[in-house]
């Protein structure tokens, strides 16, 4: 707290000095940036959107008892009614948690395959899990935006 407002005080200092503005002025910026779209999209405004973009997710691929290389999705999800966004993403960290544990499980039974990210199998696995986590219906669509696999070279 005591660093919070040493730095306000030294914000203000900046403020009134360099810009040579009392505080009606300082009050005045404040409000601008405030109502600003950046300030907007920066807070909670951004309820009411249909879309949650989840941080990516990276698992281990093993093989043999040995980490072979490790793939990765970044997922975002559609949700079926914008008003949910809020419970939605409260339950963000759960839900990331469900998927990586999804994943792992998932990728695990293909240790052999020659591909391991096949994003409808991906895509239907993780739907389950948010229907499970967030309730069903809430989510209409999970989308793969991006997706990498990352193997080692065989020895040899």
């Amino acid at each position: 707290m005591a660093m919070a407002q040493r730095f306000l005080l030294r914000a203000w200092a900046t403020v009134t000095s360099e810009r040579r503005c009392g505080p009606a002025g300082l009050l005045l910026l404040l409000t601008a940036f405030l109502a600003s779209p950046a300030a907007a999209a920066e807070g909670k405004k951004t309820a009411g959107t249909d879309f949650i973009r989840l941080a990516p997710i990276q698992v281990p691929i093993i093989a043999n008892r040995e980490v072979v290389g490790r793939a990765g999705v970044l997922v975002q999800l559609q949700l079926a009614d914008p008003g949910d966004f809020d419970a939605v993403d409260r339950q963000r960290a759960r839900l990331l948690d469900a998927f990586l544990s999804e994943l792992y499980g998932l990728f695990d039974q293909l240790e052999d395959a020659p591909v391991i990210i096949d994003p409808a199998i991906v895509k239907q696995h993780l739907a389950r899990v948010s229907d499970r986590i967030v309730g069903p219906g809430k989510v209409r669509e999970v989308v793969i935006l991006r997706t990498y696999e990352q193997r080692k070279p065989p020895p040899g």
